[in-house]
């Protein structure tokens, strides 16, 4: 007979932001996003909603594909909200 236990892991979680919520950023300055465990890059992306829209809108992740940093052209002046849907997925 064979039997096996196991446990689940905790869903990925958004651990940092930068800047923080509510702060400043110059109009050419990335903003960075952590998360708890290595990221499925094409499903954070579906996950993102950013208003109002940014034109050229990227992604650079860093190595560990816990980190990525988003940019585009950013209006001087302007007010923007990013979200991340609850829909991302982490790295298989």
């Amino acid at each position: 007979s064979f039997r096996a236990a196991l446990q689940s892991v905790a869903r990925p979680a958004v651990i940092s932001t930068r800047p923080a919520n509510g702060e400043s950023v110059t109009s050419y300055s990335p903003i960075e996003i952590a998360f708890s465990a290595p990221m499925d890059p094409a499903t954070v992306l579906r996950s993102l909603r950013v208003s109002p829209a940014v034109e050229e809108l990227g992604t650079y992740w860093e190595t560990d594909g816990r980190t990525v940093q988003i940019y585009g052209a950013l209006q001087p002046s302007t007010r923007y909200t990013m979200t991340l849907a609850a829909t991302y997925s982490p790295a298989l």
